[in-house]
């Protein structure tokens, strides 16, 4: 869950909030084998010095306790529009009211989308009417086909839209993303694309679904261009943090995606993403230890993903804790028992209490 929580703007990280960042971070080390800090000085000095630093989706929000006051607000205006559209015999003044009704749904509609309520959701696209709000309507209808996973009438009913909206970055947008659902990852980069070239408002969800792409394709130097540039537009929403930090993990620069995740997860943002991206940027940047306590942390808080279970495993048997990764493999199999990195770690952990006796 994403708290308001208000937190400094972080762009392209610059050197003092990097050092700021470090210091935070500095501080917090503790346990029964603390890193040097010494050690970690040096190493943010040399991440200082580096060449890294260069100048220059659809998003679902699923805070359902939010989503639900604004539907409740929502409506409350329509209830009050509807009275209005009653009372009003004026023809010019009914259909100004009616359009502004109208809209108001198509927000409430949205948000009930957000949150998986479909029913309730097509309830409301079906009610618009097609002849003035007939592109919101394929919106509705053709993400909901989307989220239910239903790709092929979602195409088809997708296509028949763009023939009638070309120009919509709505609808190119939920194309974008019927390919990224499907893996077709280059077919979607076009239509985020085009997109991002039409008429649009508000290019952030585009932006992101962009970077979504290009990272999971391995261009990861694209990818830090265009979140760089989203980071600029919108500095402080721990969703484009969490990007931002797995690209640099990616770009083999650990120092860096250790400051992004760290700040997401201080703006209140503890998701499984977090936790594994801030362990695998401790070990890549040699803070075993770390790396350790955070994945520790991450089973203690989300005990049902068992992939975090595969990282405190790992980082145990890394700092020869035997006995505990055993533990933490047994754990994770009664999750998934046919977990092969499970599996594979619990061999190791044999092979390795073997050789000690």
């Amino acid at each position: 869950m994403i708290t308001n929580r208000k937190h400094p703007p972080v762009r392209h990280l610059t050197d003092e909030q990097y050092g700021e960042a470090l210091d935070s971070y500095i501080e917090s080390l503790g346990g029964d084998e603390p890193v040097s800090k010494e050690a970690v000085r040096q190493a943010r000095q040399k991440y200082l010095e580096s060449k890294m630093r260069n100048k220059g989706g659809l998003i679902m929000d699923k805070n359902t306790a939010k989503a639900e006051r604004e539907v409740r607000k929502l409506n409350a205006r329509v209830e009050k529009l509807r009275e209005k559209l009653e009372e009003t015999t004026e023809p010019k003044k009914k259909k100004t009211l009616k359009s502004k009704l109208n809209d108001l749904l198509i927000q409430i509609g949205e948000l009930h989308l957000d949150q998986e309520e479909y029913e309730k959701a097509m309830s409301i696209y079906n009610s618009l009417p097609w002849k003035s709000h007939g592109e919101q309507r394929y919106y509705g209808i053709t993400r909901e086909l989307i989220e239910r996973e239903e790709y092929k009438k979602a195409s088809e009913l997708l296509e028949e839209a763009l023939e009638k909206y070309p120009e919509s970055s709505a609808l190119l947008n939920l194309m974008g993303l019927l390919f990224y659902r499907m893996d077709d990852l280059y077919e979607a980069l076009r239509y985020f694309d085009q997109a991002l070239a039409s008429d649009v408002n508000d290019i952030t969800p585009l932006l992101y679904n962009k970077a979504l792409s290009l990272n999971l394709l391995g261009y990861h130097e694209e990818a830090f261009k265009v979140l760089t540039e989203l980071l600029e537009i919108v500095p402080d929403d721990p969703r484009y943090l969490i990007e931002m930090g797995y690209c640099n993990l990616e770009r083999k620069e650990p120092w860096a995606a250790i400051c992004y995740y760290r700040t997401a997860k201080e703006m209140g943002l503890e998701s499984d993403n977090v936790y594994g991206g801030l362990c695998c940027s401790y070990m890549d940047a040699d803070l075993r230890h770390e790396a350790y306590m955070i994945a520790k942390e991450g089973v203690e808080k989300i005990p049902d993903v068992v992939g975090l279970y595969e990282n405190l495993a790992e980082t145990a048997i890394d700092l020869g804790r035997l006995d505990e990764a055993d533990e933490v493999i047994k754990k994770g199999l009664a999750l998934e028992p046919e977990n092969e990195p499970l599996k594979e770690l619990q061999q190791a952990v044999k092979q390795r209490m073997a050789e000690k006796h």
